[in-house]
Protein backbone atom coordinates (compact mmCIF):
# COMPACT_ATOMS: atom_id res chain seq x y z
CA UNK A 1 0.00 0.00 0.00
CA UNK A 2 3.03 2.57 0.47
CA UNK A 3 6.89 3.10 1.02
CA UNK A 4 8.23 4.57 3.81
CA UNK A 5 10.56 7.42 2.75
CA UNK A 6 12.27 8.99 5.93
CA UNK A 7 11.39 10.11 9.44
CA UNK A 8 9.90 13.74 9.21
CA UNK A 9 10.76 15.61 12.34
CA UNK A 10 11.81 14.83 15.97
CA UNK A 11 8.74 12.97 17.33
CA UNK A 12 8.80 9.63 15.58
CA UNK A 13 6.27 11.14 12.62
CA UNK A 14 7.00 8.98 9.14
CA UNK A 15 6.88 10.42 5.72
CA UNK A 16 5.02 7.80 3.14
CA UNK A 17 4.02 7.45 -0.39
CA UNK A 18 1.57 5.77 -1.13
CA UNK A 19 0.99 3.45 -3.54
CA UNK A 20 -2.71 3.91 -3.90
CA UNK A 21 -4.56 5.90 -6.48
CA UNK A 22 -5.98 8.14 -3.87
CA UNK A 23 -3.27 8.96 -1.11
CA UNK A 24 -5.46 9.58 1.48
CA UNK A 25 -7.37 6.08 0.82
CA UNK A 26 -4.01 4.90 3.50
CA UNK A 27 -5.28 7.23 6.42
CA UNK A 28 -8.92 5.24 6.54
CA UNK A 29 -6.84 2.41 8.10
CA UNK A 30 -6.23 2.32 11.69
CA UNK A 31 -4.39 -0.78 11.40
CA UNK A 32 -1.35 -0.76 9.56
CA UNK A 33 1.38 -3.15 8.68
CA UNK A 34 5.18 -1.86 8.92
CA UNK A 35 7.81 -4.00 7.37
CA UNK A 36 11.65 -2.15 7.77
CA UNK A 37 14.03 -2.39 4.74
CA UNK A 38 16.21 -5.36 4.57
CA UNK A 39 16.01 -8.87 3.52
CA UNK A 40 14.01 -10.94 6.25
CA UNK A 41 12.48 -8.28 7.67
CA UNK A 42 8.97 -8.76 9.16
CA UNK A 43 5.99 -7.05 9.22
CA UNK A 44 4.72 -5.34 12.03
CA UNK A 45 1.31 -5.05 13.50
CA UNK A 46 0.93 -1.10 14.48
CA UNK A 47 -2.08 1.52 14.80
CA UNK A 48 -2.25 4.24 13.04
CA UNK A 49 -2.85 7.54 15.13
CA UNK A 50 -2.56 10.47 12.93
CA UNK A 51 -1.44 11.47 9.47
CA UNK A 52 -2.39 14.10 6.72
CA UNK A 53 -1.23 14.78 2.97
CA UNK A 54 2.18 16.38 2.82
CA UNK A 55 2.57 17.73 -0.64
CA UNK A 56 2.28 14.31 -2.50
CA UNK A 57 3.29 12.24 0.42
CA UNK A 58 1.54 11.78 4.01
CA UNK A 59 3.03 12.20 7.47
CA UNK A 60 1.67 9.34 9.93
CA UNK A 61 2.02 9.25 13.45
CA UNK A 62 2.29 4.84 14.79
CA UNK A 63 1.51 4.51 18.05
CA UNK A 64 4.83 3.43 19.90
CA UNK A 65 7.12 5.44 17.39
CA UNK A 66 8.18 8.24 19.77
CA UNK A 67 11.22 9.77 18.14
CA UNK A 68 13.31 10.24 15.03
CA UNK A 69 15.79 7.25 15.52
CA UNK A 70 13.02 4.92 16.17
CA UNK A 71 11.00 5.90 13.12
CA UNK A 72 14.54 5.72 11.33
CA UNK A 73 14.97 2.33 11.30
CA UNK A 74 11.25 2.20 9.42
CA UNK A 75 13.14 4.54 5.78
CA UNK A 76 13.07 2.35 2.65
CA UNK A 77 10.64 -0.18 4.23
CA UNK A 78 7.12 -0.72 3.42
CA UNK A 79 3.34 -0.23 4.46
CA UNK A 80 0.70 -2.74 4.03
CA UNK A 81 -2.80 -3.03 5.19
CA UNK A 82 -4.54 -6.63 5.87
CA UNK A 83 -7.88 -7.22 3.72
CA UNK A 84 -10.77 -7.15 6.17
CA UNK A 85 -11.65 -10.63 6.41
CA UNK A 86 -7.65 -10.83 7.76
CA UNK A 87 -7.74 -7.94 9.76
CA UNK A 88 -10.64 -9.83 11.80
CA UNK A 89 -9.11 -12.79 12.06
CA UNK A 90 -5.93 -11.29 13.67
CA UNK A 91 -8.08 -9.60 15.89
CA UNK A 92 -9.70 -12.72 16.95
CA UNK A 93 -6.55 -14.84 17.09
CA UNK A 94 -4.40 -12.30 18.92
CA UNK A 95 -7.21 -10.36 20.50
CA UNK A 96 -5.33 -7.24 20.61
CA UNK A 97 -6.70 -3.90 21.37
CA UNK A 98 -4.99 -0.68 20.27
CA UNK A 99 -2.74 -0.37 23.11
CA UNK A 100 -1.35 -3.74 22.67
CA UNK A 101 -0.55 -3.03 19.13
CA UNK A 102 0.97 0.07 20.36
CA UNK A 103 2.96 -2.15 22.98
CA UNK A 104 3.58 -4.88 20.08
CA UNK A 105 4.78 -2.36 17.98
CA UNK A 106 7.40 -0.86 20.50
CA UNK A 107 8.38 -4.69 21.86
CA UNK A 108 9.36 -5.35 18.13
CA UNK A 109 11.13 -1.93 18.38
CA UNK A 110 13.20 -2.84 21.81
CA UNK A 111 13.92 -6.16 20.30
CA UNK A 112 16.12 -4.26 17.51
CA UNK A 113 17.72 -1.63 20.48
CA UNK A 114 15.68 0.74 19.02
CA UNK A 115 13.47 1.73 22.50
Amino acid sequence: MGRIVAPYGVKGWLKVVPSTAERETLLSHKEWWLRPRGEGSEWRHCTLEEGRPHGSALIVRIAGLDDRENAAMYSGGDVGIAPPAARSAARSAHRESPTDAARSCAVAQAAHGRL
